[in-house]
């Protein structure tokens, strides 16, 4: 087999370079250790090298020139690497900070909410016990106001009042609307 035809390389030998660069990180991406962007920046790279590396030796002392330009790709690799690192270290302190404040703010407004309950349970239970207390007064003395009275300190929790105030109001109601009653 012919490796070179007339100065260009065979398209076997680029299938096989090509494939030799891209092995390790296809394998990688395959397996889901690395993501579709850190596959192409790993091949890019690789690719990057080559092509430095293939053009050097072709200059008058290529070999060293070709060895001289990996490493220097590495160690810019490196430290293109390094402030990736350091801002993504970045990102995620300010994420971290950014969830602490947020849930140090849930647990104040739990607390305020907390407060907000007992305030209104407090209200609530003090309507419906001076309303049952009044009820009951009125029961023992038969007095329908004082246990409409009653009635209505209840309803103020909801937003209403009773429909009658006294035995006159039902009465009346009853006389406007001329309800029968039979029994």
């Amino acid at each position: 087999m012919k490796i070179f035809k007339g100065g260009a390389v065979n398209p076997a030998v680029n299938a096989l370079i090509v494939g030799d660069l891209v092995k390790d990180s296809a394998l990688k991406f395959l397996n889901g250790e690395i993501d579709e962007a850190q596959f192409i920046k790993e091949v890019t790279r690789r690719c990057t090298v080559l092509a430095l590396q293939a053009f050097a030796v072709s200059l008058p002392g290529g070999v060293f020139a070709s060895v001289a330009i990996h490493h220097a790709c590495n160690a810019l690799f490196s430290v293109m690497d390094a402030a990736d690192n350091q801002a993504a270290a970045d990102r995620r302190k300010i994420i971290s900070q950014i969830k602490a404040e947020a849930l140090n703010e849930m647990v104040r407004q739990r607390g305020e909410l907390k407060k907000c309950f007992a305030d209104e349970k407090f209200h609530w239970d003090k309507n419906v016990q001076a309303g049952f207390e009044l009820i009951a007064a009125g029961t023992y003395s038969n007095d329908v106001e004082t246990i409409a009275q009653g009635l209505n300190k209840i309803m103020q929790n909801f937003g209403g009042q009773v429909a009658f105030a006294n035995c006159e109001d039902f009465r009346r109601d009853f006389k406007r609307r001329k309800i029968v009653v039979s029994l």
